[in-house]
């Protein structure tokens, strides 16, 4: 892993090809959505693909969706505060807590 890929203390990447990313175009996020769907069959045990997958899926209000892909998140990582928390706020939206 090269330094400019390395991870930082709290296992996240910085990940390009979701940094600062059109999500409003659904065209531009169906690609995206693909292109994280590839990283998680390439890399099945990166907790950061999955977080990805499932923010790109949040932005497209794919809720049960992004729920998935942040449930397999925390099985790879269970203190991954990140998905934790982006999994509460889909339990708040869906008025179930």
């Amino acid at each position: 892993m090269s330094e400019k890929e390395q991870k930082p203390k709290d296992g996240h990447s910085q990940n390009s090809l979701l940094k600062d990313q059109d999500y409003t175009d659904p065209k531009k996020n169906a690609k995206i959505i693909a292109t994280f769907q590839k990283m998680t069959e390439v890399e099945p045990n990166d907790p950061q693909s999955w977080l990805d997958l499932g923010q790109a899926y949040m932005k497209e209000n794919n809720l049960t969706k992004a729920l998935d892909a942040y449930r397999k998140a925390i099985a790879i990582n269970s203190k991954d505060v990140v998905a934790l928390n982006y999994m509460g706020q889909i339990h708040i939206v869906q008025g179930e807590i």
